[in-house]
Parts: structure tokens; sequence; C-alpha cells
């Protein structure tokens, strides 16, 4: 086995046997046990290794994670409108709801030059009269 080979397979499984490839695992022990050079790497790379796994461990702190739990408000649904509303001020929100609806088209059509595309105008006869395209 070169040793550009056996360096591309401990960077990609990393130094555990058990995740090199089953049929490069009995390769790659004998290519290590053979050579000075190649133990000596390999035992470099474990180190940095074990190195990097000890700085990836966070340390355990369940009183912390207990706090901050207790400490969350619960979840309230605000995107629906409270249950206690009655018919005058449901139809008051419904009617500020389509003025706002009003007010953005028709701020976009100044915006855009007062001028309405031609395919969106068929669409909308379209659909005022029933399916039947009249332009």
């Amino acid at each position: 086995m070169r040793k550009q080979m056996l360096e591309d397979l401990l960077m990609l499984h990393g130094t555990n046997p058990q995740n090199w490839p089953a049929d490069m695992r009995a390769s790659m022990k004998t290519c290590l046990k053979s050579s000075p050079r190649f133990a000596a790497d390999y035992a470099a790379l474990a180190r940095l290794e074990e190195e990097l796994k000890s700085c990836l461990r966070a340390p355990a702190v369940p009183a912390l994670a207990a706090r901050i739990i207790a400490a969350t408000p619960p979840l309230q649904h605000t995107y629906l409108p409270p249950q206690e509303l009655g018919g005058q001020e449901r139809g008051l929100l419904a009617a500020c709801l389509a003025g706002a609806l009003v007010i953005g088209a028709v701020i976009g059509y100044f915006i855009g030059g007062g001028t309405v595309d031609d395919s969106l105008s068929r669409l909308a006869t379209a659909a005022l009269y029933g399916g039947r395209a009249l332009i």
C-alpha cells in the first residue's frame, strides 16, 4: 500500500480500526506495522484526533439546562385572534385587513407605473367572468 493511499484512508476514516473499510483493514494494519515512519505518523494522528475529540466534548451541566427550561415562558399562539371577540369586533378586524390589502394594491399600481401586464389582465378577466377570457 502506498503512503498516500494510507494517509487518505486515515484522514477519511480516522485512526479507529473499526471505522476502516473491512477489505482494507488487514493491509492497513500490516502497512502500519511494517514501517516505523507510518507508525509514527499514525501515532501523531491518533494523538491529534484524541485532542480534537476532547475539545468537542462539552461538560454536562444538567442544572443549567433545568434552569433555562424553567425560565422559558410557555408558548402562546398569538397568530390567532382572541376568542372573546364579538361579531362587531371580528367585522372590524376583517375590514382593517381588507383595507390594508386595497391600500397595498393601490400603492403597487402607482409604483408600477399605472399599467397592468396583459397576461395578468387576461387572468383577472377570466377569473371574473367564469373562466372565459374576454380580451
